[in-house]
């Protein structure tokens, strides 16, 4: 039997906020062997309702099914997967910002976020090879923190045009 080629899929999935429901989903993944890329948890605007996102290699064919499996657990509220591009936001905390550092920044479509008197946040939305190679350039003393999350974009980004990447989140709340 011909192996199927894995493709990088992201899963949402809302749900109470309650005990084994992070190790059920991871679970439901592990069996058919999808390795799982990387995971967050958030709270919600809705004190028992978590976010769950799943960065997942997995089979195209087969997401679709993965979304019924995953409806299937008791506490998953809503389920939802992107076929987008999947790049990644990551922050990045400097000591301090040289000259050199801010060309190194411009170059790679980083941003500031805030500079304080002993650090400074930068944050950049890109492809998790760009992510890298930012990373790469600021590896040293002065790179004191960083951490990276997966975002699903719908469409193709042009850099040039776009400004500021909005990342939507699926409402749970009744009032929407």
């Amino acid at each position: 039997m011909k192996k199927e080629a894995l493709t990088t899929k992201l899963f949402s999935l809302s749900c109470h906020d309650q005990d084994g429901i992070l190790s059920r989903i991871i679970q439901t993944f592990s069996r058919p062997n999808y390795p799982v890329v990387s995971l967050s948890q958030a709270r919600t605007d809705v004190r028992e309702v978590v976010l769950i996102t799943l960065e997942v290699r997995i089979p195209a064919a087969k997401a679709d099914h993965m979304v019924l499996r995953l409806q299937k657990i008791i506490g998953v509220l809503e389920v939802t997967v992107s076929f987008g591009a999947i790049m990644q936001y990551a922050v990045y905390r400097l000591s301090s910002c040289t000259g050199e550092t801010l060309n190194i920044l411009r170059r790679h479509q980083a941003q500031t976020i805030t500079q304080h008197q002993d650090h400074w946040l930068i944050q950049q939305t890109a492809h998790p090879d760009d992510i890298q190679r930012l990373y790469n350039e600021l590896d040293g003393p002065a790179l004191v923190g960083f951490s990276q999350l997966p975002v699903a974009i719908s469409q193709p980004l042009c850099w040039e045009e776009v400004k500021e990447v909005e990342v939507s989140i699926p409402c749970i709340s009744t009032t929407c």
